[in-house]
């Protein structure tokens, strides 16, 4: 399997971010895989050597019948940044089996959150 993909993103705190997923098959590129009923997990945390229960955000989304065409747009609402403070946290995106029984990081990087003059979320 191949190492996930390495991916940096910055955002102002307490903004939004919509990420574009697209599930394709690893045997043909061309084929979308259909992964309703899967999960779908984006952690970041200080370190990614801390537990998850001491992530900074940790969110775990069960995938709608509409990501059978393999498309899925994970969203970053401002309750996610809206406390954080601005530095660099690590993060990644997985995906599991219905079951859970088999896990793939799909994305990882840094999450850099900038501040901004505005402070309300």
């Amino acid at each position: 399997m191949a190492a996930p993909a390495y991916v940096g993103i910055e955002l102002v705190r307490g903004d939004s971010l919509s990420i574009p997923l697209t599930f394709l098959d690893p045997a043909d590129n061309s084929l979308r895989v259909d992964v309703s009923g899967y999960f779908l997990r984006f952690t970041a945390k200080v370190s990614k050597f801390q537990p998850d229960n001491e992530a900074v955000i940790l969110k775990e989304i069960a995938l709608p019948a509409s990501t059978s065409n393999g498309e899925y747009t994970l969203p970053l609402e401002p309750t996610d940044t809206g406390t954080l403070e601005p530095m660099s946290y690590d993060y990644d995106i997985q995906i599991a089996n219905p079951a859970k029984t088999e896990v793939v990081t799909l994305v990882q990087g840094k999450l850099k959150i900038l501040m901004s003059a505005s402070w309300g979320v």
